[in-house]
């Protein structure tokens, strides 16, 4: 309605899903007629109809994700079996890390068991000119730590500046 209006007879229908109110549909008439059992039934049944077309939109939206990822993934996979430098396989690791997550920094680091330290071998991103082939001991760093757990940090991809360092304090 542009306006105020007198509704004279309303109906609303729950449209749950999985047991969960997700809203309602709901009709009204300005004529002073109450909706009948069989319009009800109608109502129900358009609720049940948006439901199946909202739950198949999730898997074809579910579709369309896994298919892109696959694709990704494809085309990384054939990039890094194409590398035949070390150089390449970074090139191509850093390639296939910036079309699976979105990021603004991204770095490959090697360390140097014997040395005890690690180096930026590439980085890309803001801030990555002042870091390749930067070059630091074995540490506290969240780098350092990577490495030495075997497993990726930190823990639930929460990073506090305050209390980390991601490779030295400098």
């Amino acid at each position: 309605y542009r306006g105020p209006s007198s509704v004279r007879a309303f109906l609303g229908v729950p449209v749950v899903e999985s047991g969960q109110l997700r809203g309602a549909l709901c009709a009204d008439r300005l004529d002073d007629r109450p909706f009948t059992p069989k319009e009800e039934e109608v109502l129900k049944h358009a609720v049940g109809q948006a439901l199946r077309a909202i739950r198949n939109e999730r898997v074809f939206v579910q579709l369309e994700r896994a298919k892109r990822e696959q694709t990704l993934l494809f085309r990384a996979s054939r990039e890094l079996g194409a590398a035949l430098t070390e150089d390449q396989v970074i090139e191509a690791g850093l390639n296939a890390a910036a079309g699976i997550a979105r990021f603004d920094f991204a770095a490959i680091t090697s360390f140097d068991a014997a040395k005890k330290t690690h180096r930026i071998r590439v980085a890309i991103g803001e801030g990555s000119e002042s870091l390749s082939g930067l070059t630091f001991k074995d540490n506290a760093s969240i780098t350092a730590m990577v490495v030495k757990n075997k497993h990726y940090l930190p823990y639930r991809g929460d990073f506090d500046p305050r209390q980390q360092m991601l490779y030295s304090a400098k």
